[in-house]
């Protein structure tokens, strides 16, 4: 008789034991709040520094003078140059009483950077800032007989900035527009304004009083 087959004996490697769970220790800054807002602060100032540094490279490297030979604006006898130099940033924020003394000093070098790269026509609103921008403007043109001969002005009216949470509203209406048209003349220090905008479209003004 064939001698019986043994059956194979199933061998298992032992399962390891679990390891205990390693939890890497939190590390607490020593700093106080009040410390990492400043240092915070600190470097949104420094990044907005740069960007318009930045801005001021680009300008004097790339605006050749081919391409900002002055051109006609529709069918006025107003001449600038084919690019429009946007003034929102140029105080460094939105809210005006965030605005520092050096993002002044850096927003008027912006302008008079963006002068001698070509630019002459320039857009601002009274709403940038709360009317900051139109203020740099105009210590820019005190700053720059240049500046002050070749700007053609561009700005806007019809936003009104709210006094507290409430929204934006549209004010397209005849008394506002002259009321803010004098506000920007004072900010910039100017007795005229080359190219008067409306900002936003107000569905509730009269377009015959607007006219």
């Amino acid at each position: 008789m064939p001698p019986e087959e043994k059956s194979p004996v199933e061998t298992r490697r032992p399962t390891p034991s679990p390891r205990p769970l390693q939890v890497p220790s939190l590390s607490i800054c020593p700093r106080s709040r009040a410390q990492c807002a400043q240092s915070e602060g600190q470097f949104k100032r420094g990044l907005f520094t740069r960007i318009l540094l930045a801005t001021i490279f680009l300008c004097r490297t790339f605006a050749s003078p081919d391409q900002m030979k002055p051109i006609r604006i529709g069918k006025t006898s107003l001449k600038a140059s084919p690019l429009a130099y946007g003034c929102w940033r140029i105080a460094g924020g939105w809210e005006a009483r965030k605005v520092t003394a050096k993002a002044r000093e850096t927003g008027v070098k912006a302008l008079l950077a963006a002068q001698e790269a070509g630019y002459t026509l320039f857009d601002l609103a009274d709403i940038y800032c709360e009317g900051v921008s139109e203020e740099l403007m105009g210590l820019a043109l005190k700053q720059s007989k240049a500046l002050k001969k070749s700007a053609v002005i561009a700005t806007k009216c019809g936003v009104r900035v709210p006094e507290s949470n409430e929204p934006f509203q549209y004010d397209l209406s005849a008394d506002y527009i002259v009321q803010s048209c004098e506000k920007s003349l004072q900010r910039m220090g100017i007795d005229c304004i080359d190219i008067y905008q409306l900002h936003r479209p107000d569905w509730l003004m009269d377009p015959a009083e607007v006219a």
